[in-house]
């Protein structure tokens, strides 16, 4: 069964995400991380996690994984340190909020050979995986395979 952790519950789909992992029997959610100690806490609670509050702490258990929901403009510093961490890595959308710390992300991830999966919604798709993406700076990007494409 494959640990995986949350990084933040503060954005709105954190909930479903935690709901989602604890009802599939290949994974458990095994620990939440907020620096909201609060929302973090009940949160925890909620899902039958622990809490761990100080985020070294939290990226040296032996969690396989995280997903990412916290506000857009702290995704590039933990999508970098959970790479570093060897945790594999699903960040909710946007990916990034430029295009330079996409990349950064997308190397971090590639140099630690740790897996970097986007949570995107439906509405942002042109047909399907490999579609139109995220918007970055005003024009849309194509995100596909690990390669931001401008």
């Amino acid at each position: 069964m494959a640990k995986i952790g949350i990084l933040s519950f503060a954005h709105v789909h954190a909930p479903s995400y935690a709901s989602c992992l604890t009802e599939l029997s290949e994974a458990e959610l095994a620990a939440v991380w907020d620096d909201n100690a609060r929302r973090g806490r009940a949160a925890a609670k909620a899902h039958g996690a622990r809490f761990i509050g100080d985020l070294d702490a939290f990226l040296a258990t032996d969690i396989a994984g995280v997903v990412i929901t916290a506000e857009n403009v702290r995704h590039r510093e933990l999508v970098e340190r959970a790479a570093a961490a060897g945790k594999w890595i699903l960040c909710e959308k946007p990916l990034a909020t430029t295009v330079q710390d996409a990349k950064a992300m997308i190397a971090a991830c590639k140099k630690a050979k740790v897996g970097l999966g986007h949570g995107v919604s439906v509405s942002l798709y042109s047909g399907g995986c490999g579609g139109k993406g995220a918007d970055f700076g005003g024009s849309v990007r194509r995100y596909h395979r690990g390669h931001l494409h401008e």
